[in-house]
């Protein structure tokens, strides 16, 4: 045995201590290896600065921490600022992981063909997130996703998939003709099934495009409410064997537009209300509405043909329906309504 000086809180005092110099030794290697492991598990914030080629997620000098940021030890938060294009191009791993991101104001992340990228916890989407190609994901499915800004937008394509859990989606004000929701291609799907209310609100004159097209899927199998604008029009649109999951649908108020084209055949099971839903379809398209019961202040326009089957309606308040061609529209309504026209 021997006397050792060991120096505790942070040399603010010394205790002259009999320890075995074999111990005292260990316990000094144990902690300096937590500090080592602390170090190497803490969260680091990554953020772009496209100081390298200015495009590559894998471009390690492209980001303000010098390396291009997956977990792997260490943690990664992502934040993408507005105005920059990012690819997470092939150089990025299989399955790539991180804790958080931020994709603010106008930036893009584009998730490239066969890549894969995973976030753990919160994602901030105020930007333009894409992804195409089979074998190609992104999935935000931790604490999920806030949709922020006028500008969010998530397409997926090619065959890929965007997993997106967030329980409402609400927009104010968007540019006109945007399309901010899109599946396009077969087996390209758009996961936003934990959506319960969708609303948006939008200036006169403006239409907003959720569309789903030649075989895509818009998963919004969990939304019961559709609220749309006063102003402008928040349209659905089904093209050419797309499918846009409504089955939880059951009432619809504000200016929207189901737009069916080019051999669609598209169901809302429990839709019952529809307050300013504006339904166009095609000379080749079919709309079945199988509970609707009631139907105010919009315009069915059947003038190119195509077929609507809604066998239960009965009630028709301040509505249009144009009907032309030798086609036919069968309701069951009792009542018709007219404040104004």
């Amino acid at each position: 045995m021997i006397d050792i000086v060991h120096n505790v809180n942070n040399r603010s005092s010394l205790c002259r201590r009999r320890i075995p110099i074999r111990l005292a030794a260990l316990i000094d290697i144990c902690v300096c290896a937590l500090l080592l492991v602390g170090t190497a598990q803490g969260q680091v914030t990554a953020t772009w600065t496209g100081l390298g080629d200015g495009v590559s997620y894998s471009d390690p000098n492209n980001w303000d921490t010098a390396q291009a940021p997956v977990n792997n030890g260490t943690t990664y938060e992502v934040v993408i600022p507005s105005g920059v294009t990012v690819n997470l191009d092939s150089g990025v791993p299989l399955g790539a992981v991180i804790d958080e991101l931020q994709l603010l104001g106008t930036a893009t992340l584009n998730v490239t063909p066969n890549r894969q990228l995973s976030v753990l916890s919160n994602t901030l989407l105020e930007g333009i997130l894409t992804a195409d190609g089979t074998g190609t994901s992104f999935d935000a499915i931790g604490l999920g996703v806030t949709f922020g800004g006028n500008n969010a937008q998530a397409h997926a394509s090619g065959g890929a998939t965007l997993n997106l859990s967030t329980t409402s989606y609400t927009a104010t004000s968007n540019p006109a003709g945007l399309t901010f929701f899109s599946a396009d291609g077969v087996g390209s799907q758009l996961n936003l099934s934990s959506v319960v209310a969708f609303t948006t609100s939008y200036n006169a004159g403006t239409t907003v495009t959720v569309g789903a097209s030649n075989g895509g899927l818009i998963d919004l199998s969990g939304t019961t409410v559709v609220t749309g604008t006063t102003g402008g029009q928040l349209r659905f649109l089904i093209d050419n064997s797309g499918d846009i999951n409504l089955d939880a649908l059951a009432t619809i108020n504000g200016r929207t537009l189901i737009d069916l084209d080019n051999s669609t055949n598209y169901t809302l099971p429990v839709l019952a209300t529809a307050d300013g839903m504006q339904i166009d379809v095609d000379s080749t398209s079919t709309l079945n509405l199988p509970a609707l019961t009631e139907y105010r202040n919009a315009t069915i326009n059947l003038t190119d043909g195509g077929a609507i089957n809604a066998p239960l309606l009965n009630n028709i308040d301040n509505a249009s329906i144009l009907v032309s061609d030798g086609r036919v529209f069968s309701v069951a309504t009792t009542s018709y309504t007219a404040t104004s026209n």
